[in-house]
């Protein structure tokens, strides 16, 4: 993926300066369990225990030391989990522990729910509203 910080503008004709672009690199790690959802993948109803959380936190701790402390910005462009079979209270805590592991961390977190589980694309809006505070409290 490449991720551009500027436009070629008229005058530019090439990208000299090492700052006029950044290439990231793209990782996907389905980790937790909770995340899982497929028949190669081991799957839990629950997340959240205090071994969950220190992994989430080191692994968020990984991408901060070696890319955003380098000036590489994050964008994690998909995260989520599958609902069925799962922990209702495991679930929401997973969305917002994430969000808030990458926000604190001054990376960009993207819940991805191609299902419609958490977010109606119809009519615009979070369908667990639980959910949306907790997302929203992570940027106060």
């Amino acid at each position: 993926m490449l991720t551009m910080t500027g436009l070629l503008t008229p005058g530019k004709s090439d990208f000299n300066n090492v700052n006029e672009f950044r290439i990231n690199k793209v990782f996907y790690r389905l980790s937790p369990g909770i995340a899982y959802g497929t028949s190669w993948g081991k799957c839990r109803k629950d997340w959240g225990t205090d071994a969950d959380i220190a992994e989430l936190e080191k692994n968020m701790d990984m991408m901060k030391e070696h890319f955003v402390d380098k000036g590489i910005p994050v964008i994690i462009g998909e995260y989520g989990c599958p609902v069925k079979n799962k922990d209702e209270d495991s679930i929401k805590k997973y969305l917002v522990s994430v969000c808030e592991a990458a926000y604190d961390r001054d990376m960009c977190p993207v819940l991805w729910d191609v299902t419609d589980a958490f977010y109606s694309r119809t009519s615009c809006s979070f369908k667990d509203k639980e959910i949306l505070k907790g997302l929203m409290d992570v940027k106060d």
